[in-house]
């Protein structure tokens, strides 16, 4: 996880450090990365969960996916904004809200190990929709907080430990019982 971290750092130093380089890249490069992270994102998030058994966290990210996604689409609409190329339904971009949503759930769900490098990759989609003229940086503002607000409402952070409280009103007995997944 470390090397995928450290790769993400590295790839968004070059931006930073030398944008005129970042244009050298065609514009079909930068759309086919920006779709492939838009759907890489989440599905890396949904593989992660079903790897380590948390089945109820592959349905945390499902339904906030979903969230995410109807929302985005609810104010493209609403909002019908011109995009920097001239085309309809710029703000928020799609492309990122899919993104960000993969990414929102990792980083409350599992922490910034797995977030941070998911919230780097998606800023990579947001940079790759503003380089092409797709939308503008508030667009793709708009959906990292729609992402990570549905993150927070849906998914719970996971914890290996699970503790509850049980009660017998019959007999008036309460128990605590605790579980732990390997």
């Amino acid at each position: 996880m470390r090397a995928v971290a450290a790769l993400i750092a590295a790839g968004l130093m070059i931006f930073v450090l030398v944008p005129g380089e970042a244009h050298a890249v065609s514009s079909k490069t930068w759309d086919d990365g920006a779709t492939a992270g838009a759907l890489g994102v989440p599905l890396t998030a949904g593989i992660i969960s079903l790897l380590k058994g948390d089945e109820p966290g592959a349905f945390q990210l499902g339904f906030s996916y979903v969230a995410t996604m109807g929302a985005t689409e609810g104010f493209k609409y609403a909002i019908n904004e011109t995009r920097p190329n001239g085309g309809k339904h710029s703000f928020p971009s799609g492309h990122a809200a899919s993104a960000f949503a993969g990414a929102a759930y990792l980083m409350r769900r599992y922490g910034w190990k797995y977030g941070i490098p998911a919230e780097a990759a998606s800023i990579l989609v947001g940079y790759a929709r503003v380089h092409n003229d797709k939308h503008y940086w508030h667009d793709i503002l708009g959906s990292a907080v729609i992402a990570h607000i549905s993150a927070f409402f849906i998914a719970k952070p996971y914890s290996r430990v699970h503790v509850s409280l049980i009660a017998d009103p019959a007999s008036k007995d309460y128990y605590l019982a605790a579980s732990m997944r390997f």
